[in-house]
Order: structure tokens, then sequence, then C-alpha cells
């Protein structure tokens, strides 16, 4: 181990296992990605130091062996360097096999790991006289494991709600499917599907007699009434019983594979057929397997792999019983030429939703799908960036600008936005974005007094959100005063205790008579500075107790505040708080 080297998981290689049997629940993680690995040498002087590696996981799971993975690899600086790679994913346990097959052949290397809470990595690693810890900071991602689904009827379907994006990696759904419950009564048949279909669309046949909305699996069976009655013990019948094929229109059949290239004959084809119990004489002569394509038990471990090659068009390959698809080209049964075989697809490659579907008639029908899991990259919610607002204090009726920076992992989505100005209005944001990033501006009056909390949504086109909020705007009463008889600070205004002085002030227009604070005006008396400037009070007014008015003529408020003769030698200040929070004060000096 003595350069960097890239490891790419090309494919599972996935044992067989019969249907009867227990099948392990897949793992815990999403190991597709890029880890920036640094084995650290803990035993020279064979190996010395550290030792940054860079691995490229390509995992695809099966319901029949989950977690198997396997690959090659080479140092990234000198390509002569070649090996595989093999390992499995258990859970958090995480082990895997090197062995070079190039320069240096027959070296190995063995590691075994945990992967974290967090996703990220960590293990030992034993070579020949050598021994390794290492660790990645890079994070795997949660396997999403969807559990178990149970279909009855004639009728019924669903989804799952998490968007999933092929556009940032390669997908694949895997899950077991029990046919038992699919009755072969006279004039009763059903279907069942599993697979993704783009967001908002059907859970049943996306789409009929045509494509543009995803690919899944479905499910037919033999319409021989009793086809799933037990082949006689004297030997097997031309029995077939259940057909799984991908499908991505609905009433469609095998004429839409075209990968690797299109069937010849598509009704010459191998594992879209399968035997629950025996082997007829037909399958005797194809590659068939036992517990695979026949002995199935009507069970069947299903694993579709699902790659995007651009925006609107992706490929889809089906693994059933851990046996490739294929069809016959050569007229030799005991081979086959177009496997693994496959189709493409189309629709919206961002944006695509795992559904389960039944449909059936003439009897109750039932399907069960279990261990769904889906190893992928999810869409994920735009994440809205800081919002600047300015100004952030206003007056009333004055306006504000925001905006505010987003990204968003998937880059072909698309956003609208909404900002919450607080005061119980909203307003639609100006969206300015490309390739995954963009901004979000807007304007707004306030036409109320107070502080304010802004909100900006930004939501993509899959109704996913994200959200900032910006902490605060100030709007205040554009305040003028006080005017004559009053004096501003730091002038003090001398008045006669128990007199009626008119305060007066604007507030650029009337605002209405519920200006102040709970509690305010009010006075509280002060010590009397000497040699502070006095100016007396030139007019007052006769009142038998304090209050407001506004006065249109000449734009102004006027609180007449009734003062008390008691105060008669003492200092006081009024104080005059609004509901915008501001305040204001003037100085009395109060004479007999």
């Amino acid at each position: 181990m003595r350069k960097a080297f890239i490891v790419s998981v090309l494919a599972l290689v996935a044992a067989l296992l019969s249907p009867s049997a227990a099948v392990a629940a897949p793992p815990d993680w999403n190991m597709t990605g890029t880890y920036e690995i640094t084995f650290h040498c803990t035993a020279p002087p064979d190996c010395i130091g550290n030792y940054p590696h860079t691995m490229i996981v390509e995992l695809v799971m099966l319901s029949t062996d989950p977690g198997k993975f396997s690959g090659s690899g080479s140092y990234d600086l000198d390509p002569s360097y070649t090996w595989t790679v093999t390992g499995t994913l258990s859970g958090s346990d995480l082990a895997f096999h090197i062995l070079y097959t190039g320069t240096n052949a027959g070296y190995t290397i063995d590691a075994l790991g945990t992967v974290a809470a967090d996703g990220t990595l960590s293990g030992t690693a034993t070579g020949p006289g050598q021994t390794f810890t290492w660790v990645s900071t890079d994070q795997a991602k949660p396997l999403v494991k969807y559990g178990d689904v149970t279909l009855s009827g004639g009728y019924e379907a669903g989804h799952f709600n998490d968007v999933w994006d092929l556009t940032l990696c390669d997908m694949t759904l895997s899950a077991t499917v029990d046919l038992n419950g699919m009755v072969d009564d006279s004039g009763a048949h059903a279907w069942s599907e599993l697979g993704i279909r783009a967001y908002g669309g059907g859970d049943f046949n996306p789409t009929w007699k045509s494509e543009g909305a995803g690919v899944w699996l479905a499910t037919d069976y033999d319409w021989t009434v009793g086809t799933f009655d037990p082949d006689p013990a004297t030997g097997p019948t031309l029995d077939m019983d259940d057909k799984l094929i991908l499908q991505k229109g609905g009433g469609w059949g095998e004429g839409s594979y075209n990968l690797p290239s299109t069937p010849p004959a598509p009704g010459n084809n191998h594992r879209v057929w399968y035997d629950r119990d025996g082997v007829d004489p037909w399958q005797g002569a194809w590659p068939a397997v036992d517990g695979g394509t026949y002995n199935t038990n009507g069970i069947y471990h299903v694993a579709i792999a699902l790659h995007a090659t651009d925006s609107t068009s992706g490929t889809a390959y089906m693994r059933i019983n851990g046996l490739d698809q294929g069809f016959e080209t050569d007229g030799n049964w005991n081979t086959m030429e177009l496997t693994p075989a496959g189709m493409t697809f189309t629709g919206d490659m961002a944006g695509m939703q795992v559904f389960y579907g039944l449909y059936g008639d003439g009897a109750v029908h039932g399907v069960e799908f279990s261990n769904i899991a889906v190893s992928g990259c999810l869409n994920e919610p735009p994440v809205v960036g800081d919002i600047t607002v300015s100004p952030s204090v206003v007056p009333v009726n004055g306006s504000v600008s925001a905006t505010a920076g987003f990204t968003d992992a998937s880059p072909s989505d698309t956003h609208t936005a909404v900002w919450d100005w607080g005061d119980g209005t909203t307003s639609a944001g100006t969206v300015t974005e490309s390739n995954g990033s963009g901004s979000v501006s807007d304007s707004h009056t306030y036409t109320a007094p107070g502080v304010y909390v802004v909100t900006l949504t930004v939501t993509d086109e899959y109704g996913q959100s994200g959200t900032r909020t910006y902490e605060s705007v100030q709007v205040n009463y554009d305040w003028t005063g006080f005017f004559r008889p009053v004096d501003n600070p730091p002038t003090v205004n001398q008045a006669k205790a128990g007199s009626a002085i008119p305060v007066k002030f604007s507030l650029s227009g009337d605002q209405g008579l519920d200006i102040f604070a709970a509690s305010f005006p009010s006075s509280a008396r002060v010590a009397c500075e000497a040699g502070a400037a006095l100016d007396a009070i030139e007019q007052t007014v006769t009142a038998g107790g304090s209050s407001l008015s506004y006065d249109p003529l000449t734009g102004q408020y006027v609180y007449v505040w009734k003062t008390d003769k008691a105060w008669a030698g003492t200092c006081r200040h009024l104080t005059v708080q609004l509901i915008d929070g501001t305040t204001h004060v003037a100085y009395f000096k109060f004479m007999k």
C-alpha cells in the first residue's frame, strides 16, 4: 500500500438464495459516493506514515444477498497497480477484500470497519506483515428502508413521499415479492406493480401504452384456470406460472426491452416466466435454476437498477432471484445471447417516487412487497441562505427591500418563493436561478409600527421547502416634536403646577389615537439641575384631566397633560412612549 487508489464498485455479485430461505434485511447505509480514506501504518518498518486514498463506490443492492459489492481499482498515480475488490455491508459493519492483479499481483488487503451515526467510516486493515487503521470523514447516506406493504382486493395502490434524484447518483430498488395471494379461478385475474414514477403521477400504470413517467416491475400469470395447482406427482407439466417484466407503459410487454439491443423475437425470452413448483419440459432445456426460475413457491427477490443518462431519460435492468433476464437469438435455448436485458425509459429523472399497486377482478387478490429498500440520492429541499433587509429600521409607510440566496443539490430543480413579512401579509418573491443556485428578492411597505420577523420560504417543484428568518425589522412612527409651547431637552419647561399643558407632536399624518404604549405617557420626579436653561410655558388650556386628540388642520397630535398642584417646587420629566417602542422625553419645573 504505497500510493493512492481509486475503487470503482461496478456490480453486485449476488449469491443465489432459495426463495423459501430466510433473506437478510437490507443494510443500514447507502455507500454510493466518493470517499477520501487515510490509511495509517501501525506496524513499521514495512509501511510508514499515512496513505491517503480515494474510494468511489457504486453499491447495487439485491434483496437476495443484501449489501454485497464487487469492483476493481488501481493506484491513481500508477495505473499498472490494478486490483479487484469484493465486500459486504451488513447493518453498519463494513468489510472488503482487495486483491492485486497487475503490478505486485497477489498482494492483498483485508479491511474491517463501521459506519458511525454521522455516516463517517473507520476501521482497521491488514496486509502481509502490515497493519493499518483507516478513517474517512466523508459520509455514507442512510439507506431508506420502507419495510413491507401488503395489498389486497380488486384495487389498492399507493406510494412513498420521498423524491429521488437519479441525476445525482444511480438508484436501486429492491424488494421481495410474494404472489401467493393471486387467485387463478375462472374469471379471476390480477396484476401487481412496484417501481418508480414521476412526482405526482398515478400509482398504477402511470402511463398506458405510452412512456414518459418512469419504469416498474409488472407481474402477471398464466390465464389457465388452476395454473397454481401443484404439478402431478407423476411428472411436471407445461405449466408456466408467474410472469415478471419491466414496463415503461401500462399494457406493454417484452417488446419494450431494448437493451443491450432490441430482441428480434421478444417472445423468445429467458427468466421472464417462472414455475412455482417443478420444472416443465421447456424449462429443462433453458438455463434454469432450481429456486431461481422454478420451484420458486411464488416468491421472488427483485432488484431494479436505475441509471439516468440525462435529465429526462434513463436505463433500467431487473434481476429476479439474483438472475439477469435475457433473450434468445441463435435458437440454442441452453444459452442466452441478449443478457443482461433491460430497457430505456423516460421521465423526470430528478423527481421520482417509489409506488406500488394491485389491480384485479373476479376475486379478492393479494400481493406482499417486503423489505422494500432504496439505495440512491434523495432530492433534498433547497437550502436558504441569510436574508438581507435594507433598511432594517423604517418609518410607518416606509419600504424595505429583502434578498437572500439559496442552493439546491439537484441542479435541474426549479423554485418558487414566498416572503412572509410578519405583519400578516405575504408576497411572491422574484426568483433568479441557474444550475442549483439562485436568489430571491422583493420589497414591502409596512403600514403599522412594530417589530417584525421576515421569513422566506423557497419551494421546489416537488413541494420540498427550505426556510430562513430575519430578525428583525423595526417600524417606527415618523416622529417630529415636541412643538411649542413645550421645548425639547436640554431646555427645562417652566410651568404652573396644576395647569393643563398642550403637548404637541407629529407622526406624519393621522395614525389613529391608539398610539401610546400601555401606561404611557407617564411622569416622574427628578432632581432639579442648577443652572439649567428654563423656558416658560406660554400656553395652557383648561382641562379636567389628560386627553389625546389629533388636529387635522395642523397635522399634529395634542396630548393635554393635566398637572398636579402638589408638584409645585419640583422638577419632573414627561415620558411619551409609543407602541412602536420609541420613547420621547420633555423636562419640566413647576412653580406655585
